[in-house]
């Protein structure tokens, strides 16, 4: 039989959790969700998830009598392994419980939900390392710090929709945006939108993009191949073949090293890649170097590997912070309810999930008698992706 705790139960926690984690979410309100409805739907279960990746289409010409070319729907499908299992757990005393009242909440509950939402958040942040495509700030706060990063999402082809596109800041840029005329003056900005500036701090939409603060976003520190000012270029040790995840690479001048989140670009096409673990070069090759995105087109053996920064800039740092400017369509975040099948068993257990924003999470309640001390966790269940690295941007400032 469950242990009764009065007023205080599981589905009271469960609740009181769901709504302070929606409201404390940051990245997790801005990428691509949906996914466990159509999990749901169809009865899907397992550790994996398969995604399908968002189309992507050109309008053309159509010509009477003969129509338009059709264009494949499928754009792929990726993998999402539900491997982020995240708790909070503590101990209340019955004295505890009885003194403290709707008190409860504030003084505990609030925290350990605030400790969860920081959690997915940094992972969520965390998904900017593996952008390949990167804008370096200068020194002086100007417009060119939003409308650098945007045209880099706009020749990649990018939608602007409205709602879609945002921009997650550390306080630092946030500082120097609120400095800005762009968002303070009553001249360039008027009305509502300026006294929200003024008087909340909130930084609004500039130039199509919602522009978010987190202060979660990672910083980045390069390997000894990426060098501040200088391009350093290696070649293709073996043909690299359309959809690898691996080159081999050689060229290099001795045992450099790259480190997960260093960009860079083969020759003879203009996507960029990024490395995703850290490799050594041993006598200036680096063989199975594992990168991101898969490879879009065959490569061949001697073509020029080449580690810069990517803006064109070569301001590098050896350690940066990382800001970054994004459609929803970059990042996926996948939430599975967790099971509730203990309840009654020496506990009350209720998983909560809000059809809306498909965020769930489980509360468990559990009595020990000797010490008379409730135990009450939170948990939580998700994975998370890069779903197209190509609408993403690294925004980068030097320490």
């Amino acid at each position: 039989m469950a242990n009764s705790l009065g007023a205080w139960n599981a589905t009271l926690f469960a609740q009181e959790a769901l709504i302070r984690l929606e409201k404390s979410i940051g990245f997790a309100a801005r990428v691509h969700r949906g996914y466990e409805a159509e999990r749901a739907a169809a009865n899907v279960r397992g550790d994996v998830v398969s995604i399908p990746r968002p189309g992507r289409f050109a309008a053309a010409d159509h010509v009477v009598g003969t129509g338009t070319a059709k264009q494949d729907v499928d754009a792929g499908t990726v993998q999402v392994a539900l491997d982020r299992h995240k708790e909070v757990k503590f101990a209340v005393s019955d004295r505890e419980l009885a003194y403290a009242g709707p008190r409860f909440i504030d003084d505990h509950l609030n925290p350990a939900v605030d400790a969860l939402a920081q959690a997915i958040d940094e992972d969520l942040a965390a998904l900017s390392l593996q952008v390949p495509w990167v804008y370096d700030l200068d020194a002086t706060p100007a417009a060119e710090w939003i409308t650098g990063p945007r045209q880099i999402l706009r020749d990649n082809g990018a939608p602007m929709t409205e709602g879609y596109v945002h921009y997650g800041v550390d306080p630092t840029v946030e500082t120097g945006f609120l400095g800005m005329t762009l968002f303070h003056s009553a001249e360039t900005v008027g009305g509502v939108t300026n006294q929200e500036t003024l008087m909340r701090g909130s930084l609004g939409t500039r130039f199509g993009a919602e522009i978010f603060v987190d202060q979660n976003m990672p910083r980045h520190s390069g390997g000894t191949v990426v060098v501040n000012g200088t391009d350093v270029a290696g070649t293709l040790a073996a043909d690299a073949v359309k959809g690898a995840t691996t080159i081999d690479v050689d060229g290099l001048s001795g045992s450099e090293t790259l480190k997960a989140g260093d960009s860079f670009g083969i020759a003879g096409d203009s996507q960029r890649y990024v490395v995703t673990e850290d490799a050594t070069a041993a006598l200036g090759a680096i063989t199975g170097l594992k990168i991101a995105p898969s490879i879009v087109t065959n490569y061949t053996t001697g073509d020029a590997v080449t580690f810069e920064d990517g803006s064109g800039a070569a301001v590098h740092a050896d350690d940066s912070h990382t800001n970054v400017f994004f459609h929803r369509n970059a990042f996926a975040l996948v939430v599975a309810p967790l099971p509730d099948t203990g309840d009654g068993r020496g506990a009350q257990i209720t998983t909560i999930t809000d059809p809306k924003s498909a965020l769930s999470v489980r509360a468990r309640l559990f009595y020990d008698g000797d010490t008379a001390t409730n135990l009450i966790a939170l948990d939580v269940l998700y994975g998370l992706t890069v779903l197209d690295p190509n609408l993403a941007v690294r925004v980068r400032r030097d320490v």
